[in-house]
């Protein structure tokens, strides 16, 4: 029971942002391919896209 009522606390109200940005996942998806690490992806998508909060994502999402 405390599993359940766990998954349930755990879902997000919100959709993935992967599927409603799909550069975002392009880019990201390009740099796992070329094998860099979600670290470095992240910082390198703020650095490059300093004024686009848009193609921004941490680590952990990725």
């Amino acid at each position: 029971m405390a599993d359940k009522a766990a998954w349930k606390r755990a879902k997000r109200p919100r959709p993935f942002l992967f599927g409603q940005n799909a550069e975002l996942k392009d880019l990201v998806d390009a740099k796992l391919c070329d094998d860099w690490s979600p670290e470095q992806i992240s910082g390198w998508l703020k650095l490059t896209y300093p004024g686009d909060e848009g193609l921004r994502v941490s680590h952990e999402m990725i």
